[in-house]
């Protein structure tokens, strides 16, 4: 495939809105192992996994642009720690609440969230060891989450992605970054320095956690 790769690195969460909308879309897209989610989880699926980037780390998301069409992206933040607290109280509180009593009570994706974020069912994250979770953000403080359109995979996306997020922790004094994500991606990271930390089972699907010194 024979494209012109670009990167545009979004600013706020308003005057980005239409790359939003195409961070949000492809997401939803790929979010199913590579695959689309339902279409009736879009809205809940973007709640969970690209609002709490608009919200608190705006500035550190990424669109890839192939022939002028948006087709990968790749959000993250420099600050794990700092961002889980507020991830916490802005946007896991709100979303606990609407999915055990408002307009996400009756869908059973919610549901599942709101029993993890509360602690009462096991996320993936929680599946690794409490002494890798404790140490693995203090030693890579940047996490990434990253992915693309299927008929652009292979095709030097990803690596672009990649490569401006890493330049840009580095450029800002971040010594370390890390992620979790099933097994197809593995190779990828692996080409581009990461190595792998620890492997969990989160309902019969491989989780992998994985890091890079910058």
């Amino acid at each position: 495939m024979n494209q012109q790769i670009e990167i545009e690195r979004l600013t706020d969460g308003v005057t980005s809105v239409p790359l939003w909308t195409a961070v949000r879309e492809i997401c939803c897209r790929t979010g199913n192992d590579g695959a689309a989610i339902p279409a009736e989880r879009w809205e809940i699926f973007g709640r969970i996994w690209i609002e709490p980037y608009r919200l608190l780390a705006s500035d550190w998301t990424y669109v890839a642009f192939a022939n002028g069409a948006a087709v990968g992206y790749l959000t993250g933040c420099p600050d794990t720690v700092s961002f889980a607290r507020r991830h916490f109280i802005h946007c896991a509180l709100p979303l606990i609440g609407q999915s055990v009593f408002g307009r996400y009570r009756h869908d059973g994706y919610g549901r599942r969230f709101a029993r993890q974020a509360l602690w009462l069912e096991r996320s993936a994250l929680r599946s690794f060891p409490w002494a890798l979770r404790r140490a693995l953000p203090r030693s890579h403080p940047a996490h990434l989450h990253m992915n693309v359109d299927a008929d652009y995979r292979r095709s030097g996306v990803g690596t672009h992605l990649l490569q401006r997020y890493c330049d840009d922790l580095r450029r800002a004094g971040i010594p370390a970054v890390h992620l979790f994500c099933g097994a197809a991606p593995v190779p990828f990271y692996r080409r581009n320095g990461f190595r792998e930390l620890a492997a969990v089972a989160v309902r019969g699907h491989p989780v992998h956690a994985m890091a890079l010194d910058l």
